[in-house]
């Protein structure tokens, strides 16, 4: 593969490790302020 390629993939790995984490934060903070479990948003 490209060395590019592969210091591409270096750096996004580790930033959608990033954002996963951030989105699994963000529904705990909201679920903890909305005092309900997940599942709030389906009727």
């Amino acid at each position: 593969m490209n060395p590019l390629v592969l210091s591409k993939l270096g750096l996004l790995i580790p930033v959608l490790m990033l954002q996963y984490f951030f989105n699994l934060c963000t529904i705990k903070v909201f679920e903890a302020f909305t005092g309900t479990e997940s599942g709030a948003l389906d009727d």
